[in-house]
């Protein structure tokens, strides 16, 4: 209930996709997840592979985060200055 309810703002919202223990043997298709979840349907969306335990990909999916965020802030600031 409540996704239907603020759906129109998880779409929007800045988002972070990590796949983390990809050093593992058994690792999942990440096509397939994207395709079951409907990630197209996103906005401010970005996938990551993360390896948590030895640091690869975390940092890196930190700043994707901050950097959709300020994309968004400056989106935001930029289509209120134009109204």
């Amino acid at each position: 209930e409540l996704g239907n309810y603020f759906e129109d703002h998880l779409i929007k919202m800045p988002k972070i996709l990590a796949f983390n223990k990809q050093d593992l043997p058994d690792t999942f298709d990440t096509s397939e997840f994207l395709e079951n979840i409907n990630y197209f349907k996103y906005k401010n969306f970005k996938i990551n592979k993360t390896i948590a335990t030895e640091g690869v990909g975390v940092v890196e999916s930190f700043e994707d985060l901050i950097g959709l965020i300020f994309k968004k802030i400056y989106k935001s600031q930029l289509i209120s200055l134009m109204e």
